[in-house]
């Protein structure tokens, strides 16, 4: 109703937004944490980032819906994202600072798969980047950053959280072939960093052994 009321009397605007109570698979509600958004830098914000987190938390104005061709095919988890994007650079979305829907989250929603997220939504801003003027290409490539960054690391958790379960399969293939092509930063940080930890150990475990065989050698030569 909020949405609605804030939609209708304003002839300008083709879709309202707002926030949403997140709750568990057992509808217990979690905490979240909502940053503030400013209305004046919608689109540019937007690029690197949705505050959107399910689409009940939007209203969109039948018409301009049609006019743009509805939630684009192709796109997966991401076509809200894209509709988005697509009225913010016009100006025509607002913000409601304020819950509109409860959000249900559960291991099998499309959003927790954060290598698909990562593909999808840098398929969204390819198509911006096309549609876009000259002047918005510099924060469209600091959007790509900011999204390879935050799902780069959520692939690298969900990887070594697979990898400690026995998940080695396809899927933890793909979602390795994503981080290294499209994640290359946080994939060699998190290579480098792996790198570190196995040379300190075997460094540790050589001077461990050089101990005892040290001690040992003393002990035969002793008197």
């Amino acid at each position: 109703e909020a949405a609605a009321g804030t939609l209708a009397p304003d002839l300008g605007a083709a879709a309202v937004v707002g926030r949403c109570q997140v709750m568990d698979a057992d509808g217990n509600t979690l905490p979240a944490a909502h940053a503030h958004v400013d209305e004046s830098r919608l689109y540019e914000e937007w690029l690197s980032r949705n505050f959107v987190w399910t689409p009940g938390a939007a209203i969109f104005r039948r018409r301009a819906l049609e006019e743009i061709g509805g939630f684009p095919p192709g796109l997966g988890p991401a076509a809200d994202y894209a509709v988005y994007l697509r009225l913010a650079r016009t100006g025509a979305v607002r913000v409601i600072a304020r819950d509109l829907v409860r959000y249900r989250q559960h291991e099998m929603s499309m959003s927790r798969d954060p290598a698909l997220m990562l593909r999808a939504t840098l398929s969204v801003l390819h198509h911006e980047a096309a549609a876009a003027g000259p002047s918005w290409q510099s924060s469209i490539r600091q959007g790509r950053h900011a999204w390879c960054a935050w799902y780069g690391e959520q692939i690298v958790e969900r990887l070594r959280a697979d990898w400690h379960a026995g998940r080695r399969g396809a899927s933890q293939l793909r979602a390795v072939a994503t981080l290294v092509r499209r994640c290359p930063r946080v994939a060699f940080r998190h290579l480098a960093r792996k790198a570190r930890l196995t040379c300190a150990s075997l460094w540790r475990r050589c001077a461990d052994a050089w101990v005892r065989v040290d001690a040992r050698l003393r002990r035969r030569v002793a008197p």
